[in-house]
């Protein structure tokens, strides 16, 4: 299985213990950093928040997500 395309606005990605990716992507915002977190596996996806929450909220979920990710 091979990885993903890196979008131009990752910030992070994790590898989920379903052997998927979820990536945290930034959020262009005129005042404040926004980022959200999308699973490649589920399909889950966080709302906007700050970079730090949305960095905690994708690693909880890829420790917890059984979901592949099938291309």
């Amino acid at each position: 299985m091979s990885e993903p395309t890196r979008p131009g606005n990752l910030i992070a990605r994790y590898r989920s213990a379903g052997h998927s990716y979820v990536d945290v992507l930034d959020q262009a915002a005129t005042t404040v950093q926004l980022a959200t977190w999308a699973c490649h596996g589920c399909k889950n996806q966080g709302p906007r928040m700050d970079h730090a929450s949305a960095q905690k909220e994708a690693s909880n979920h890829s420790s917890r997500c059984r979901a592949m990710h099938l291309g």
